[in-house]
């Protein structure tokens, strides 16, 4: 991938706390405004400032080990704001100068044996790994405007990135993907749409200018810092809107900041016994359905956990027991499918085959744009005889997605057992080709 193994294997197997190493990097800055807020508030604390001096020169060092280019950048802007809240703190200019010298000096002497792979992850194109991360960002931004234009206003709803944009990338298999979005700017356009978009601007805005606003506590800075080093690392890699642990950080972050306040001020408003009625009932009917919704997913969750446990164990019908309990919604529809499939194939009985294929006609019916749902269907319709309803499938599938792998393999393995030549020619040249 063009860097040395042992920085290879770090950026690819280093997963703290199970995250991956972009969004770790995110973590990362939210700490560092934790610890400079923290030492704001203890600056009257020899102590309690050299502890928290060792823990921000090691969270620096963590992220500048990352290698990440947009890691790097977000830091570089915490710093240099950092520095110059430092030199306007009260404290002689000797001391501020000897203790930025004695930071420098840390961070360098911890990077002398890396500082070639760190110089090298800022650069934009001389690894493979670069030249991979910025071409399937140039992708996915085509891809995001594309589906964009689809549903501009609302978008197609929080954690569907990945969704909307698939079948434009992953299904053909000839660009980079990942699920993550290339900035958070597209994640919100694909996802909330314009709306989601003004108002999440509106309020992240707000917050930077409110703490840039409040120059009577020079905590507010670090806020505000956080907020913007924050914002440049989501424009290289969107992970605050995927990753609830950061969304707790930060507002850990504010919640520092609110308990500054001593007392505050409030406002009462006086109602009838009518008002309040309908207040207390409006909550009670909105927490009832909150109840029922989290019971509701969890317990679809719960039993389709046991149903795959239950698959991995081989007792397919205690799976399929567990899945009946579901509702049906998408992924359980796919899952009943599946383990009738499984059934089929343990008993031969064809009602099994029959059931797996309803199942799976329920879930195209509401997502008709997955391709796998379709590439599934006409397996099973190819199981019960129907090659030619399985033909005409694995043909649309193969005209919409030609460099698809499986979607070729399938269309040359349908067109070989029926004798005919159809796209059989076309599917082995991009057989040969893929071999090749």
């Amino acid at each position: 991938m063009g860097w040395d193994n042992n920085v290879s294997g770090f950026k690819f197997l280093y997963r703290p706390l199970g995250y991956l190493n972009n969004v770790w990097n995110t973590f990362s800055i939210v700490y560092l405004g934790i610890l400079g807020l923290c030492g704001w508030y203890c600056r009257d604390s020899r102590a309690w400032l050299i502890f928290l001096y060792v823990a921000l020169i090691l969270v620096i060092i963590n992220i500048l080990f990352s290698f990440s280019r947009g890691a790097n950048l977000a830091l570089s802007v915490f710093l240099l704001g950092s520095t110059i809240l430092f030199f306007c703190c009260k404290m002689s200019l000797r001391k501020k100068i000897g203790l930025f010298i004695l930071t420098l000096s840390i961070i360098a002497f911890a990077l002398i044996p890396y500082y070639e792979d760190v110089l090298k992850s800022m650069h934009w194109g001389e690894t493979v790994s670069q030249q991979r991360s910025v071409s399937g960002r140039i992708a996915s931004l085509y891809a995001a405007w594309t589906v964009f234009k689809e549903k501009p206003v609302i978008g197609f709803g929080s954690g569907n990135y990945s969704l909307a944009v698939d079948p434009l990338l992953f299904e053909k298999e000839n660009v980079a993907f990942t699920n993550f979005a290339p900035n958070i700017l597209v994640q919100l356009g694909v996802e909330k749409g314009i709306t989601g978009f003004l108002i999440f601007g509106l309020f992240m805005g707000y917050f930077f200018w409110y703490f840039i606003k409040e120059k009577k506590d020079g905590g507010s800075y670090f806020i505000a810092l956080t907020i913007l080093a924050v914002g440049i690392k989501e424009m290289t890699f969107s992970s605050l809107l995927e990753c609830e642990g950061i969304r707790v950080l930060l507002i850990t972050l504010l919640a520092i900041w609110q308990n500054r306040y001593i007392s505050c001020r409030y406002m009462v408003i006086s109602a009838g016994p009518k008002l309040r009625s309908i207040a207390v009932l409006s909550l009670v009917i909105l927490c009832s359905f909150i109840t029922v919704f989290i019971v509701r997913h969890n317990r679809n969750e719960y039993f389709n956990y046991k149903c795959l446990e239950n698959i991995n164990l081989s007792r397919l019908d205690s799976a399929s027991f567990y899945i009946s309990k579901t509702h049906e919604n998408l992924p359980y529809l796919i899952n009943r499918s599946t383990v009738n499939w499984l059934q089929y194939n343990d008993s031969k009985d064809k009602k099994y085959l029959e059931s797996s294929i309803q199942y799976l006609r329920e879930a195209i019916s509401i997502n008709p744009k997955d391709v796998m749902l379709h590439y599934n269907m006409s397996v099973l319709l190819e199981c019960i005889g129907r090659r030619d309803s399985a033909q005409n499938i694995s043909r649309r599938l193969l005209e919409k997605c030609p460099d698809n792998a499986l979607f070729c393999i399938g269309a040359f393995n349908l067109e070989y057992k029926s004798g005919g030549n159809g796209t059989c020619g076309v599917s082995l040249n991009t057989c040969n080709k893929i071999v090749a």
